[in-house]
């Protein structure tokens, strides 16, 4: 599977809130690195127990999000993702 198709199919899983397809594109290594938290980078999280932990607190502050706009970036064995997320969290607040 090219790293393309990993970055495509990591999202149709987000945007199908299927957390063990999303989680399947990760390594026991892997670090996440998401853009809700306290330091100027968002929030780290290390290793598949504290990245599911991570999926599963956004998932859950916007159960309704879809990840659109979807830019992907490939070079060597390196891929970035830049994204828009739009959903309503669950007091109806639009992210």
């Amino acid at each position: 599977m090219s790293l393309w198709n990993v970055l495509e199919g990591y999202a149709a899983a987000g945007n199908a809130h299927d957390i063990d397809a999303m989680m399947s594109f990760f390594t026991d290594d892997c670090e996440f690195y998401s853009s809700i938290g306290p330091d100027v980078d968002g929030t780290r999280y290390i290793g598949t127990e504290e990245v599911r932990e991570g999926l599963l607190h956004f998932l859950a502050i916007c159960p309704n999000g879809r990840w659109n706009n979807i830019r992907c970036l490939v070079t060597g064995n390196r891929g970035l993702m830049e994204w828009t997320i739009i959903g309503k969290t669950h007091s109806g607040q639009t992210i």
